[in-house]
């Protein structure tokens, strides 16, 4: 499975790990898998290291999906944050972190330090 994720921190902090080929059904089926977690609990943090990923045939129809899934769930995620570190694909990860209408921070960095300081102590079990 190209996308993985752990549950850490009593529920309040997800490490989720992308890598290899990852396409828009990985995507979906991974958000759907975190949401619906019952370990973890609503305003979590995540921090979604896509370093060793390569997107392929995810476009930012992909990423409007994915921010009407986090809508349904503004429940889960209202007061929570997500840091994704990339290494390609800047621009279209850059895309995501821009929309405004969601429930929850998402903000995309090159560097896991400085994404772990932006989420603070939560990130500190990763």
């Amino acid at each position: 499975m190209p996308v993985t994720y752990e549950v850490k921190n009593d529920g309040t902090f997800v490490y989720t790990k992308a890598h290899g080929e990852v396409s828009e059904q990985d995507l979906l089926e991974y958000q759907a898998a975190v949401l619906a977690d019952p370990r973890i609990k609503p305003g979590y943090y995540e921090l979604f290291d896509a370093t060793s990923a390569r997107a392929v045939g995810v476009s930012e129809a992909t990423l409007e999906k994915m921010q009407q899934v986090d809508k349904l769930h503004a429940e889960k995620l209202e007061g929570g944050k997500c840091a994704i570190i990339v290494r390609s694909g800047f621009e279209l990860a850059k895309r995501f972190e821009s929309f405004r209408d969601r429930p929850h921070n998402v903000m995309v960095f090159f560097n896991l330090d400085v994404a772990r300081a932006w989420l603070g102590e939560r990130a500190t079990g990763a």
